[in-house]
């Protein structure tokens, strides 16, 4: 029987949305949204503080709370915390792609090395997050 050409044309989204729910259906998936969503959910509430200390929206008392300044030492942790968070993150998903690798090869001491990996470089990485959150938050009033 042949195939309708709506199938031919757009039957390729279709088999897009049924592998989508077959890799949603496996753990791992499940791990990484839960570690993109940790470190988005820092990443928002830094933005967030930020933004209240903002000279811009203080000028223009868009900001909701009066927050103290930061001294140019403050500034400089700010950025520097803020590169090893990121380079901290990029850890995180490297090594969880080298735990993936390495499980499916079977190569099941590699891949616990890669996990501990992943799980040391997390946690250095909240830990770099939450100073950062916790600094903002305190310099807000």
């Amino acid at each position: 029987m042949r195939r309708g050409w709506f199938r031919e044309s757009f039957g390729w989204i279709a088999d897009d949305f049924l592998r989508l729910l077959a890799q949603l259906s496996k753990s791992e998936s499940w791990v990484f949204i839960a570690i993109a969503g940790v470190f988005g959910g820092i990443a928002y509430f830094a933005f967030q503080f930020a933004l209240k200390m903002d000279f811009m929206m203080r000028l223009r008392h868009m900001g909701g709370t009066a927050c103290l300044e930061i001294g140019n030492i403050g500034v400089a942790l700010l950025f520097f915390g803020t590169v090893f968070f990121a380079l901290t993150m990029t850890m995180v998903f490297g090594e969880f792609a080298h735990y993936l690798d390495y499980k499916r090869r079977n190569a099941h001491g590699h891949a616990r090395a890669a996990a501990r990996l992943c799980a040391g470089w997390g946690a250095f990485a909240i830990v770099i997050g939450l100073a950062m959150v916790v600094f903002l938050q305190s310099r807000c009033l």
